[in-house]
């Protein structure tokens, strides 16, 4: 089977959440360095973005000498990839601006790699383009603690994998996993309960009052000066309207980017930036109209109406899945290592921070995928009026 919807007609899914537990005089010291190095890393984004006049993040050429970052596994440092024998020559403006920037701060570690992050791109786009006429294939993502990008395959036998894949494969530009052939389940719908006119972060939102299925809300906002909420667009593909408002935008469609819709309110519904499902002092989203970086190995959680608050790390960029049970392939997402279930689409993706911080930072709406992983659609990937109505 390939990859699932978390929505609530979505193929059910069981299985055990991998948490991060630390001691609880640990744990604002951790959540403390995972958001210092997501800061650190959005300065390092934005000096990379201006100096080369990058403005989209998977489209736009790199220098050839980077390679990635990601943070840590204690997120004690910050480590910036770097292809050696690509650094500017000494002396030269350019040298310049390489040395400012892996000398920014003390907590950045440098690493050599050999595939820059253009390489790793551009086999990630080409791959996309395998999925529909390879039915083995179902994923590929940018791993920058890996230095490559990853294939997921239901079948490696060599018979059937093309050419192309054996060859990336052998140069070490990517990477074929084998992923676990699981049979599509029942369609199951989840019983809901009768929704409040106020709605949480996370909180259930019902989508057929007949079946009484459910999806999450993500985060509250404006558009067009009208109140309301972003949830998955999946949640709503064939809804002009559901119990809590009007279907205004939505996008979720075969080989396009993202998974998102806003739902207009009116007078009648309140959401709300108070998370359903508060944890360790984690219990509201803060309001910012952006997304910090968000590298790989980025501390993050998620509230939905199934499992509540589960939180992992971000383990792959540029994400293109396929959806089996819809029959949808989806690009341009983030995988996580979060745990979901049907009924959680929708819901808030955000960095954990305790409220004197400002609360947590939102940075996605679930969208999908497996047992064992989670994908959201960034915040920095939708229409920015949607960002710029935050309240």
């Amino acid at each position: 089977m390939k990859k699932i919807l978390l929505s609530l007609i979505a193929i059910s899914i069981f299985c055990l959440s991998k948490t991060y537990v630390y001691a609880d005089e640990n744990f604002d010291k951790y959540l403390q360095n995972n958001w210092n190095k997501v800061e650190l890393a959005t300065k390092v984004k934005n000096k990379l973005f201006d100096y080369y006049n990058i403005r989209d993040e998977f489209k736009d050429e790199y220098p050839l000498y980077y390679g990635g970052m990601y943070i840590n596994e204690d997120a004690s440092k910050l480590v910036i990839q770097i292809v050696k024998n690509k650094i500017p020559v000494e002396n030269s403006e350019e040298y310049k601006f390489y040395n400012e920037l892996i000398t920014l701060d003390e907590n950045i570690k440098i690493e050599y790699v050999e595939n820059s992050f253009n390489e790793l791109n551009y086999y990630n786009n080409t791959l996309s383009d395998f999925m529909d006429s390879h039915n083995n294939i179902v994923s590929s993502y940018i791993s920058q603690e890996n230095n490559k990008t990853v294939v997921e395959v239901t079948n490696t036998n060599e018979s059937v994998l093309n050419n192309y894949l054996k060859e990336l494969n052998n140069q070490q530009k990517i990477s074929i996993k084998n992923i676990s052939n699981d049979l599509s389940k029942i369609i199951l719908f989840k019983k809901g309960e009768n929704s409040n006119a106020h709605i949480n972060a996370g909180g259930k939102i019902i989508i057929n009052l007949l079946l009484d299925s459910y999806c999450s809300m993500g985060f509250r906002t404006m558009y067009n000066g009208e109140k309301g909420y972003l949830t998955a667009g999946h949640c709503v593909i064939n809804k002009d309207s559901i119990l809590s408002g009007k279907v205004i935008t939505k996008q979720f469609a075969n080989n396009q980017k993202y998974d998102y819709a806003f739902i207009e309110t009116g007078l009648l519904y309140s959401p709300s930036n108070s998370l359903e499902y508060p944890q360790d002092g984690v219990n509201t989203l803060a309001v910012v109209a952006s997304s910090p970086a968000t590298p790989e190995g980025t501390y993050v959680a998620k509230n939905g109406t199934a499992t509540g608050y589960t939180d992992g790390k971000i383990t792959g960029l540029n994400v293109t899945d396929h959806y089996d049970n819809f029959n949808v392939t989806i690009q341009g997402l983030v995988r996580t290592s979060v745990v979901s279930d049907y009924g959680d689409s929708g819901g808030p993706f955000f960095i954990p921070r305790t409220d004197a911080q400002g609360g947590a930072i939102p940075i996605g709406i679930l969208s999908g995928g497996s047992s064992v992983y989670t994908n959201f659609t960034s915040i920095n990937s939708l229409p920015f009026a949607y960002m710029q109505g935050r309240y």
